[in-house]
């Protein structure tokens, strides 16, 4: 069973995808131009932990880039992708009483987010423009209850470790399991995998010449993987 562990680590001069509150009201989530990409796999989707009850905001564009104005079509498939994906259709009288909208930059809105709206959201031209930039993400709801969340502090380093002890064991069970629901998931071609997804850098601290201490929060996800390209990457990464 794979819990929710944070791991806060210290790194220099490296971005990743984030996802920043524009207001208290409104969850704002956006992709990095240079993130980390691990694997094209991983790199699919952003993974959003949507929280049940608030504004969700999905930008367009690269995170802190201007808008190109150019027309966007976003596309929405359910979480399992049992169903093809399908263009959402949006209301373009009176935003303020549509709960799912575009905003003037394009980025998609969702008011009073809940279980019907999880699953995975991509934005691209309506010629197929930016797909390649993967403006995509994946919504799951959950429920805001930090009381039993804990930390760990430590560098890269450290990080590798906790990932070796902690996420590559949960990995492994998956992929071995005689339990009836994994065996099944297996079975469709599909392996779950125990990865970390990234925060928000902090403010860089003790910064001299561009250099110092950033902290960024890392939390246990599970993402789902097709066979052949799972075993393909641990033999890459070995």
């Amino acid at each position: 069973m794979c819990t929710l562990l944070p791991l806060i680590i210290n790194a220099v001069n490296i971005f990743l995808a984030i996802s920043t509150d524009v207001s208290p009201e409104i969850n704002k989530y956006c992709r990095e131009k240079n993130r980390l990409i691990s694997s094209e796999d991983i790199d699919e989707y952003l993974l959003v932990d949507a929280e049940v009850n608030t504004t969700i905001l999905l930008e367009c564009h690269f995170c802190r880039d201007q808008d190109d104005n150019q027309t966007k079509m976003w596309y929405f498939q359910d979480r399992f992708r049992s169903m093809p994906e399908k263009q959402i259709e949006l209301e373009t009288n009176n935003i303020s009483f549509n709960r799912v909208y575009l905003n003037p930059q394009l980025s998609l809105v969702i008011k009073d987010f809940d279980n019907s709206d999880a699953g995975i959201y991509r934005c691209r031209g309506n010629e197929g423009q930016e797909e390649e930039y993967k403006f995509n993400y994946r919504l799951e709801p959950v429920y805001k209850d930090e009381s039993n969340t804990l930390s760990q502090k430590g560098n890269l380093s450290d990080w590798e470790n906790y990932r070796e002890v902690n996420l590559v064991p949960v990995t492994t069970r998956f992929a071995v399991s005689r339990m009836s629901g994994l065996r099944e998931i297996r079975e469709a071609g599909v392996i779950l995998e125990a990865v970390s997804e990234w925060g928000p850098w902090s403010v860089c601290e003790r910064c001299i010449h561009r250099r110092g201490f950033k902290t960024s929060r890392a939390n246990c996800r599970v993402k789902s993987r097709p066979v052949n390209v799972f075993i393909q990457s641990q033999i890459n990464y070995m």
